[in-house]
Parts: C-alpha cells; sequence; structure tokens
C-alpha cells in the first residue's frame, strides 16, 4: 500500500509541518516512568499532530523497547531525530514519547495510533524493521495496548 511508505510519509510529515500542525511540547522532557518489571525510564521528546489528538475507543498505543547495537544512548538521542519524517506521516500516527533508561541501555518508544490496525501495521512496516536491524538480537520487544489513550497512560506509570 502506498500510503505505508517512507516516501509517502516523509511528504505527509512535511504537509504537517509547513500547515503547523506538528510539535514536539517538551513538558514531558525528563519525565521518569516505570515499567511493570520496575525498570525506570526518563523521557527524552515528544511529538504530536494537532487535530490528532481527538482519542475515541478505538485509539490503541504501541509500545517497542529494544537496545541498539552500535550506539549509545547519547548518540542515538540525536540520530533519532533524522528518521522523524519516516514514520510521523503514516496513516493514523498521533502521538509518539522516546524514553530511554541509562541503568539498562535500553530505549522505549510509546506511539499513539487513531485505531489498533495502524499499530499493527506500524508494527510490521519498514519502519520497525529499520529498528530491529540496528538492535540486539532478541533485545526487541513490543506490545499493542488498544482502547488506551497515550497521556492517561504516561501518568500511569510516572514516578512520583
Amino acid at each position: 500500500m502506498i500510503r505505508l511508505n517512507p516516501i509517502y510519509s516523509f511528504f505527509a510529515t512535511l504537509w504537517n509541518f509547513v500547515s503547523g500542525k506538528l510539535h514536539f511540547p517538551t513538558e514531558w522532557n525528563e519525565t521518569k516512568i516505570t515499567l511493570e518489571n520496575d525498570a525506570v525510564f526518563e523521557i527524552f521528546r515528544h511529538i504530536h499532530i494537532d487535530n490528532k489528538n481527538n482519542f475515541n475507543q478505538n485509539s490503541a498505543i504501541f509500545i517497542v523497547k529494544f537496545k541498539l547495537k552500535k550506539m549509545s544512548l547519547a548518540k542515538n538521542k540525536k540520530f533519532s531525530k533524522l528518521p522523524i519524517p519516516m514514520f510521523i506521516g503514516l496513516p493514523g500516527f498521533m502521538a509518539k514519547f522516546w524514553c530511554c533508561s541509562e541503568k539498562t541501555g535500553f530505549n522505549l518508544g510509546v506511539y499513539q495510533w487513531e485505531t489498533e490496525q495502524d499499530a499493527i501495521n506500524y508494527a510490521n512496516s519498514f519502519a520497525m524493521k529499520f529498528m530491529t536491524n540496528r538492535s540486539f538480537p532478541n533485545s526487541i520487544s513490543s506490545k499493542i495496548i488498544p482502547n488506551t489513550n497515550i497521556y492517561t497512560f504516561i501518568k500511569t506509570l510516572e514516578k512520583k
């Protein structure tokens, strides 16, 4: 499908940028979240697209955890800006939090998609293949949580 390729995504991202719909709010940066296995991650970037924050009962979260080979967390924080146009223009993308754990060296991406099918499409996309190829074997894990709002979800994980 043409809408699930990086070129389409790039031009859709460009349109969102030019039309002023793309935002990188910083109020969540440095927020610490704790996963179910007590792993602590710190949010270092957040993006959302205006007019795509009307969450409904079909919205879904996609979470991916991975450990990169050949790249430190500090380098990944810088590098992770480069592929942004290749996935945020994909159909259904609404928001993302980038997180990392200094203690474990793992990265965490938490995405909001308009529908569970959009999350499934992303899980099977070129972007996930790119991430998998850059990660240590067996270090990558992901899950989809249907009917969930990303901001409510992050708040439940926020470390007090």
